[in-house]
C-alpha cells in the first residue's frame, strides 16, 4: 500500500508544503555542492566564484553528494540496490568532466538526479530535515496522489501569474 507525501508527524502534506520542501532540498544541495567545489578546488589554488561548470556536472554531482549523505547515514531503504557507492560515482562523474567537459552541456536532466529525485519524493518525509535535520524515511508514495496534489497547486496558481504568461 502506498503512503501519501507526509510530514515527521505523519499529516498529509499540503502541496505548498512539498513545494517548499523542494526548495529547501535545492538549497541544501547548492550548499552541499559549494562547499564540495572549494574543497576540491583550493589545493589547485582556483577560487569557486571564478570557475565554471556545466549546470548538468552540477546536478549530477548534487546527487552524487545526497546519495553519498544518504550511505554515511545508513538509511532505512536500501541503497545498494538503488544506487552504486557514492564514491565510485563521484570518480565516474569527475574522470567523465576531466575526458570531455563539453559532455555536461546536454540540456536534460541527468538520469542520477531523476532516480534521486524519485528516491526522496517516494521513500522521505517532506519536512523531516526541517524538523529533524535529517531524512526520514516513509515509504512508498501514490505517484497518483501525488500528480493530484500537484495539479491542484497548478490550478491555484494559474490565477496568481499575469495574463501575458
Amino acid at each position: 500500500m502506498a503512503i501519501a507525501p507526509t510530514d515527521v508527524d505523519g499529516t498529509r502534506a499540503d502541496v505548498e508544503t512539498i513545494l517548499a520542501a523542494f526548495v529547501r532540498r535545492a538549497h541544501e544541495d547548492a550548499e552541499r555542492v559549494a562547499e564540495f567545489l572549494r574543497r576540491w578546488l583550493k589545493p589547485l589554488r582556483i577560487q569557486p566564484a571564478s570557475a565554471s561548470f556545466p549546470m548538468e556536472f552540477l546536478f549530477e554531482l548534487a546527487a552524487i553528494l545526497r546519495i553519498a549523505a544518504w550511505q554515511r547515514a545508513g538509511s532505512a531503504v536500501d541503497l545498494k540496490e538503488a544506487f552504486p557507492p557514492a564514491k565510485e560515482l563521484l570518480e565516474d562523474l569527475i574522470r567523465r568532466f576531466m575526458a570531455d567537459p563539453m559532455s555536461f552541456n546536454a540540456p536534460t536532466v541527468p538520469r542520477l538526479c531523476a532516480q534521486v529525485v524519485s528516491t526522496w519524493v517516494t521513500h522521505c518525509a517532506w519536512t523531516s530535515p526541517s524538523e529533524a535535520g535529517a531524512d526520514i524515511w516513509v515509504g512508498e508514495i501514490d505517484k497518483d496522489l501525488l500528480l493530484n496534489v500537484m495539479a491542484d497547486f497548478l490550478f491555484e496558481l494559474r490565477n496568481i501569474l499575469p495574463e501575458d504568461r
